[in-house]
């Protein structure tokens, strides 16, 4: 029961939580906040029609160079005087600078919202005031605010500066009360032409200003929001703020600033308070061997921008007073994108599965690296996280590692040879190679899905052998035909069924070994099996090609490392320059070419 333990923690462990990352996954655009909350107004002479309609007080709130505004729900209670506003769904948080700037300003608006009217005005007195209120939401909704109520009255543009100054509580909380100056007598007034109000009515709040600092230390209890190991390999610039700064955020300071206690809780309770759980990742399970397949080349979330959200925040379990930042950009990045502050692998680079990055599905890649235990992975390129249990791909990878075929390889293998030619070749000739069963070579599925091929004997055009049908597959009964060259036509194809047993959309980039079976010398089938690459990652690293005779010739250093570097990025085909001679590696048939004289070795992997 321990060691499965054991092994659950640390295969669950790098895609559970990221706190043990050599990089932040969040990253927050430093901000401060200014928080509003028990609001109530006194207003028996701001115009309300009727004391059974809904008050509701609007705070625009001037940074400067921004503007935000954010409106109460409507009064819990309101006798015509005095409104008041329940605090658990009306407290206001606006996302500011830095710091404060000393320009910065708060004004309130008085609204209702309703068509009852206690003053028992005639119908067209009632039409005209009707007509007046629908001209001031539209001004309302012009200027920001949105179209909820009709303006009554609103106070001054008042210095924040000279607010915060007064005495603060225990919370940092300062008691404000803005006197009402204007009243809203008609569409002008948005622009502040209304008359003069009476003494008496206001609106009253309380108040407190968070630099970010003091904002890392109310909302978190700590000046550190990383405490990760590494730095970040991610770096934003602003569209609207070229001083804009962004800060590493930690997924457990992340939940605690959204008040997910329940989460982390549970978090704690089934993983950090466990002793054998380790969230650096660098535990391994405890086994000797692994084989780790997944997929990889779909547009994976690998990274957020945030920022402080300027939000009415409701009663809720969870709060959302950070909001993913639209105006975050990447700097210098061709290998991943950045869109309404969520961050994608590129084309131009590997990518994961769709849901989990390749940060975490490559953990085994470290293990095998520090010698922990022996690995071998293959990449899916193109299945997607759920999608691949059902995928011929990868059912054909757990058949390879686990079946152990019957009966004994001829290694020796037929005098004959074989070479395959076909739509991924240009149609030049590609020696098979025999594998003990069968002569054998590993086709890639180009853009256009499919692949058509004939078989060679010898690398000859004039000893062909091919199917006596046009898209031939291992599904249809047919027969084979040749060797001769009356071959026009009628290929093999690999991606088009022209019977019941669709194979369904073969992926681009996804590969087939295609097998040639000979019996008493004759070929006798063609047939083919989805194929992944297998990277060992146990292994020194070294490429060796074959002299021929038994004898293997190391690839210079430099050589071995770009392969090996291929491989990582989940390349099939290299181009690589040793001593002034080009060649070409296909590394789904392990072999190499010489570009200038076309000969053909074999390579491998120790």
């Amino acid at each position: 029961m321990l060691e499965a333990s054991k092994m659950y923690l640390s295969f669950s462990q790098p895609c559970n939580h990221r706190s043990g990352e050599a990089s932040p996954l969040f990253h927050l655009r430093r901000g401060g906040v200014l928080e509003i909350k028990q609001i109530s107004a006194a207003v028996p002479n701001c115009g309300i029609s009727s004391m059974h309609n809904k008050v509701m007080i609007a705070l625009e709130v001037d940074w400067g160079a921004d503007k935000g505004n954010l409106t109460t729900k409507s009064a819990s209670s309101f006798d015509g005087h005095s409104a008041f506003f329940d605090e658990a769904s009306n407290f206001m948080q606006f996302a500011g600078p830095e710091e404060m700037p000393g320009n910065a300003t708060i004004k309130a608006i008085v609204k209702e919202k309703g068509m009852k009217n206690d003053e028992k005005d005639s119908w067209f007195s009632r039409m005209g005031q009707g007509l007046a209120a629908g001209v001031m939401l539209v001004e309302e909704a012009a200027m920001g605010r949105k179209g909820l109520g009709v303006p009554r009255a609103h106070t001054e543009e008042v210095a924040l500066a000279s607010l915060l100054g007064s005495k603060v509580d225990a919370e940092g909380f300062v008691e404000v009360q803005l006197r009402i100056t204007k009243l809203a007598t008609g569409p002008l007034s948005a622009l502040g032409y209304g008359k003069a109000a009476d003494s008496g009515d206001c609106v009253k709040f309380r108040l407190r200003w968070l630099n970010f600092e003091n904002m890392k230390k109310t909302w978190t209890g700590s000046e550190k929001l990383w405490k990760g190991r590494g730095t970040a390999t991610h770096h934003f610039n602003c569209k609207n703020d070229k001083t804009a700064v962004y800060e590493p955020l930690g997924a457990r300071e992340l939940l605690r600033i959204e008040r997910c206690e329940e989460i982390l809780n549970t978090w704690a309770q089934y993983y950090g308070d466990d002793p054998l759980y380790d969230d650096t990742g660098d535990s391994r399970p405890p086994i000797q061997k692994v084989r780790a397949i997944h997929g990889v080349n779909i547009p994976t979330e690998v990274a957020y921008a945030l920022r402080v959200h300027t939000i009415r925040l409701k009663e809720s379990k969870i709060l959302t007073r950070l909001i993913l930042d639209d105006q975050a950009t990447l700097k210098d990045s061709t290998e991943f994108s950045v869109q309404g502050g969520v961050v994608h692998a590129t084309p131009n680079g590997l990518s994961g599965d769709g849901v989990v990055p390749l940060s975490s599905l490559d953990r085994c890649r470290q293990w095998a690296k520090a010698g922990l235990f022996e690995c071998e992975l293959s990449y899916l390129p193109g299945v997607e996280h759920r999608a691949i249990l059902a995928d011929q791909h990868f059912h054909q990878t757990i058949k390879d590692a686990v079946v152990v075929r019957d009966g004994l390889a001829c290694m020796d293998g037929p005098a004959r040879s074989f070479s395959i030619a076909g739509t991924f070749s240009a149609w030049k000739p590609r020696k098979m190679t025999w594998n003990g069963f069968h002569f054998v070579y590993v086709v890639s599925i180009g853009q256009t899905g499919w692949e058509s091929f004939q078989i060679l004997e010898g690398g000859s055009w004039e000893r062909v052998l091919y199917p006596d049908m046009k898209d031939a597959n291992p599904s249809l009964p047919h027969s084979i035909l040749g060797p001769d060259n009356k071959n026009a036509g009628k290929d093999w194809t690999i991606g088009k069924n022209r019977g019941k047993l669709l194979e369904g959309t073969i992926r681009f980039g996804s590969a087939f070994k295609v097998k040639l079976e000979i019996s008493g010398g004759t070929p006798a089938s063609v047939t083919w099996d989805p194929f992944t690459q297998v990277q060992v990652l146990h292994a020194k690293g070294v490429w060796q090609v074959d002299l021929g005779g038994g004898k293997w010739l190391d690839f210079p250093s430099e050589g071995s490392a770009r392969v090996n570097s291929a491989l990582e990025l989940g390349h099939s085909f290299l181009d690589l320059k040793i001593e002034e001679q080009n060649y070409k590696l296909d590394l789904l048939n392990m072999l190499q070419e010489n570009v200038s004289t076309k000969k053909q070795r074999r390579i491998r992997q120790i």
